[in-house]
């Protein structure tokens, strides 16, 4: 027995030694890379020792609190032990708005930042060092900043609605992943998704419609709007919101007739479930300017970031003065509201502001101005499968690679623009938020550390390593704080066009957007208490409600 305890004391005694020598640069399990990390002094930390954060105030403890005891709880690591220093004693100077130093060591850890958001990436990073399959930690000194501005995703709810909770994990998802630009695509011809006070048909007539048929009609409540806001923000994610203007507007022609130009003989019906577009746009006249003045403006006021995404693309059937000319107005607008306008590439034949972002999605040409994002759709065009396959569903969405894909090498291969990189997933053909996400990963991994880790140091064959290491599920089913969700329970009203309109029947989804059953609604019941006197397990749940008007309604059901 001897010799094998004095092995056991020799393997041991080489796991405490650090793998790099001391202030050697060292490549760690962690995606995105982080920009520096070099082997720090001490010995090195195992799970066993557990962590004890503590926070240099109080506000820090509750901001950040939350997330360091999901980490903690999700990789199985004692909260206690081995000290945790979290603090906020660095200059954006040092490390901008975003970035963070983390230190480890069996001595002690430090994370330290400029900002909330610097200290939620470092956790970020934390979690993934904690989640070893060793359990074990070398010393470690990292200090981490972004290499992109702008490190984007755009899902397009226009043409299939996936609703606030799909659109909640997503923003997990990107804030594991330090993804911090969520561009929303709101509105196109097959359907309107966000509401205006001074327009309420946009979503009681414009919502209902989509390319997959009445299972993914509807639209955002202000309510959740708002609160889509806030859980990015806590989050490191800033809302993108897009209006897409003056074309690709069918559903608001739909809603109010008077704003939308073009043939007098109409070609489309509504509703509308086809993937073409091009052939609507805006008026340029007093009807259609103040549309689009009120539209942009009451976005404005209820989005907290900066942005506002004015569309600008594929105004086919339009003039190009009447173009240039509402393309001018919706930028000023936007600017008058104190924001930033964002437009597609075309979008550079009518605005005028510096400030304007401009985002390239043509394999042709060059960059479209000095501030620009690259969203190039033959490598970030995510709705592109990501194999060679053009069966079904891909038969239409390989247009731009014209039958090819766009695979994950691809995007972690792509340059960025002066501002950034984002990549953009269309709709047409996902129905269901689990084909979305069949989608988005594991290409938004890639995209991660395409726009965070300087190019220098991206290494394709040791991401591809890490990522088989964690796994995609590690990035798709991200811990969430066990604080209590404010908006757990909360039934919203749905807008009727009937005073008298009642409840007729109840769906039941699953939060990922499987259907689970579908029961008649009782009068007077509320579908929380029908679903616990029914068969449904403890859990979170999608109900989705068509009343007696053929009005529908959503909402989010917690059975404890």
């Amino acid at each position: 027995m001897r010799p094998s305890f004095a092995v056991s004391g020799l393997v041991l005694a080489l796991l405490a030694a650090p793998l790099f020598a001391v202030g050697e640069t060292a490549s760690v399990q962690v995606i995105p890379q982080p920009s520096s990390a070099v082997a720090g002094p001490g010995g090195t930390w195992t799970r066993g020792m557990g962590l004890l954060p503590s926070y240099s105030s109080n506000a820090i403890a509750a901001e950040i609190s939350p997330w360091i005891n999901a980490a903690l709880a999700a990789t199985n690591t004692p909260k206690s032990g081995t000290p945790w220093t979290v603090r906020k004693t660095l200059s954006t100077s040092a490390v901008g708005e975003e970035g963070y130093r983390l230190t480890t060591s069996a001595e002690g850890w430090t994370l330290d930042a400029a900002t909330d958001v610097g200290l939620y990436y470092g956790v970020q990073t934390a979690r993934q060092l904690l989640s070893a399959a060793s359990g074990s930690v070398a010393p470690l000194e990292i200090e981490d900043v972004p290499a992109a501005a702008w490190r984007g995703v755009m899902y397009d709810h226009a043409r299939n609605f996936l609703g606030a909770e799909f659109t909640k994990r997503l923003i997990d998802q990107m804030g594991a992943l330090k993804l911090n630009r969520l561009h929303l695509h709101l509105t196109d011809d097959q359907g309107w998704r966000i509401p205006l006070p001074s327009y309420p048909a946009l979503t009681t007539t414009g919502a209902n419609s989509s390319t997959g048929g009445q299972s993914t009609w509807g639209a955002f409540t202000r309510e959740e709007w708002l609160e889509l806001d806030a859980y990015a923000q806590k989050r490191g994610v800033v809302l993108v919101p897009e209006i897409d203007l003056p074309g690709h507007t069918h559903a608001a022609k739909s809603s109010y007739s008077s704003v939308g130009c073009g043939s007098t003989s109409w070609p489309y019906t509504w509703p509308y479930a086809g993937v073409e577009v091009g052939f609507s746009y805006i008026c340029n006249n007093d009807v259609g300017r103040a549309f689009i003045k009120t539209a942009l403006e009451e976005l404005a006021d209820m989005t907290s970031g900066p942005y506002i995404h004015i569309g600008g693309d594929e105004c086919l059937s339009m003039s190009g003065s009447d173009y240039s000319a509402l393309v001018r107005h919706a930028e000023s607008t936007v600017n008058g509201k104190g924001k930033i306008a964002v437009g597609w590439s075309e979008a550079a034949g009518g605005a005028q502001s510096s400030t304007t972002i401009l985002q390239k999605w043509k394999n042709d040409g060059g960059a479209p101005g000095a501030n620009w994002i690259n969203s190039t759709c033959s490598v970030a065009y995510i709705d592109h499968p990501e194999g060679e396959s053009t069966d079904g569903q891909y038969q239409w969405s390989t247009w731009c690679t014209q039958g090819g894909a766009v695979p994950a090498a691809a995007v972690y291969a792509m340059s960025a623009g002066t501002a950034g990189v984002e990549a953009a997933l269309w709709s047409e053909y996902n129905y269901t938020a689990d084909a979305a996400e069949a989608k988005l990963f594991p290409r938004i991994v890639a995209l991660a550390e395409n726009g965070w880790t300087p190019a220098a140091k991206r290494n394709w064959s040791r991401y591809a390593s890490n990522l088989s290491a964690f796994g995609e599920s590690f990035f798709r089913n991200v811990p969430a704080p066990a604080d209590p969700d404010p908006g757990v329970g909360i039934e919203r009203a749905p807008v009727h066009t009937l005073a008298s309109a009642r409840p007729v029947e109840h769906v039941v989804f699953t939060v990922s957007g499987r259907r689970v059953a579908s029961f008649a609604a009782e009068e007077g019941v509320g579908v929380a208490d029908q679903m616990r006197n029914g068969v449904f397990a403890p859990g979170s749940y999608l109900v989705g409600t068509r009343w007696s008007d053929g009005s529908v309604s959503r909402k989010r059901i917690v059975l404890r």
